[in-house]
């Protein structure tokens, strides 16, 4: 059976406009973040303004992602974001950095970008 998807109220557009006006007005930058305290710390807002952002989270969840479809490709998608979501809450930063290089030394770049059809 196939989700229906909420439609957009009034709320969603405002805050999705203040997100979109946050990332206008800059000051942020992409570091790794290295916390003993949480696990692959995804960003961090310091409190007064600055945003940083951990380039390895995300990449390391959509590589994990990916990887299970390919791995398990009879799994559904709401199966395969579950564990997904179980295996990098799992995982610590040493782990994270790790995967996170190894797709830096294995990924290759395309000189175009990707289209995808609708």
């Amino acid at each position: 059976m196939k989700k229906r998807r909420r439609r957009r109220t009034a709320r969603d557009f405002a805050l999705i406009g203040r997100v979109w006006a946050e990332v206008g007005a800059g000051r942020i930058t992409e570091a790794y973040i290295v916390d003993a305290k949480t696990m692959g710390t995804d960003g961090y807002y310091n409190g007064t303004g600055h945003i940083t952002i951990n380039p390895m989270t995300s990449t390391v969840d959509t590589l994990v992602h990916e990887c299970l479809h390919r791995a398990f490709p009879n799994w559904s998608e709401s199966y395969v974001r579950r564990t997904t979501t179980q295996l990098r809450n799992k995982m610590n930063d040493h782990e994270i950095r790790a995967m996170y290089e190894e797709y830096q030394r294995r990924k290759r770049k395309r000189k175009r970008p990707l289209q995808l059809s609708d």
